[in-house]
């Protein structure tokens, strides 16, 4: 069901809206948070001067996890307005419901925001610039009573039945080269069935478990079928349907097959034993673009290597 509340659409720094060359500027327009095929904060946002107004339509009760996925929303709504707005750290920061937020644009149409006290510890939830298509709309209470669970169990089913194959396949201990390949292959059609049905599983479809299983057998398959999904899984991630971790994870990997340079610093190699960071195409920038997703330390992937690469260099 949509919320009563519905908002005038405002595409941008929209004309009444955005003061010329002012600071906020490019901050000014309707910003999306999306979540479970809908909307679960819209962000209307003015420049005013040399301040930033305007306000935030948002559950009156939410709660979220530590990756940042929304667990609980309400269905009152309230709209609060935005107020204290400055300039730090080249974001913009300003308060409402008597918290303070930090949003980050990363580039015209999509951007951060985060409680400044919990940076850091959560993922900031991620902004869309809406369109002309989108309707300002809330969406319902989440989770929905009387939904389906979540909307066919025979899908989480099979899913999760791939995902218990493919951990005991591949148990330390119990590896075989053979046996795993043929689970692949045999994996490889249900995945590709499941892709032709529904696209990448939604979290709001199959639960967040389910989602990540999914990646997970993707994981393990060939390249083709990694080009395949690698669109659909950003599109969820965007939409608050995926892990925006998962989609590192597949987008780097993508591209070290194919022998580019990868751009989140998720994936390593063996070399003499150790574990090496495998090309990245802008260094500078990788410690920020990891903490926007909630990566942790660039040295991570290389620490949970290095013991493969030990016993390797061993053999």
């Amino acid at each position: 069901m949509l919320s009563k509340y519905v908002l005038a659409l405002a595409m941008g720094p929209a004309a009444g809206w955005a003061a010329s060359g002012s600071v906020f500027g490019d901050y000014a327009g309707t910003w999306l948070v999306k979540f479970a095929g809908g909307n679960a904060m819209i962000y209307q946002l003015r420049a005013e001067g040399s301040g930033l107004g305007g306000s935030v339509l948002q559950p009156k009760d939410l709660s979220y996890d530590s990756e940042g996925y929304f667990t609980r929303i309400s269905a009152e709504r309230e709209e609060v307005p935005v107020a204290d707005a400055a300039m730090a750290d080249n974001c913009a920061e300003f308060t409402f419901d008597g918290d303070r937020y930090r949003m980050k644009l990363l580039d015209a149409d999509h951007a951060t925001v985060v409680d400044v006290v919990v940076a850091g510890q959560v993922p900031p939830w991620k902004l869309v610039r809406a369109t002309a298509a989108d309707q300002l709309v809330l969406s319902g209470a989440w989770p929905r009573p009387g939904d389906p669970a979540p909307a066919t169990a025979e899908l989480i089913r099979e899913i999760e039945e791939m995902a218990s194959r493919n951990e005991a396949a591949r148990e330390p201990g119990k590896f075989s080269v053979e046996e795993t390949e043929a689970m692949d292959r045999a994996n490889l059609a249900g995945l590709e069935q499941i892709r032709r049905r529904f696209g990448w599983p939604a979290v709001s479809l199959v639960g967040k478990q389910a989602a990540h299983q999914f990646f997970v057998l993707v994981e393990q398959q060939d390249l083709e079928l990694q080009r395949a999904v690698l669109g659909d899984l950003e599109r969820a991630a965007r939409q608050g349907e995926a892990s925006g971790r998962d989609y590192a994870y597949l987008a780097d990997l993508v591209s070290v097959r194919e022998g580019k340079p990868q751009h989140w610093g998720t994936q390593a190699h063996c070399v003499n034993g150790q574990a090496v960071l495998d090309p990245v195409d802008d260094p500078e920038g990788l410690a920020e673009r990891r903490a926007a997703n909630f990566l942790g330390p660039v040295a991570q992937p290389i620490k949970a290597l290095e013991p493969y690469c030990s016993a390797a260099a061993e053999k």
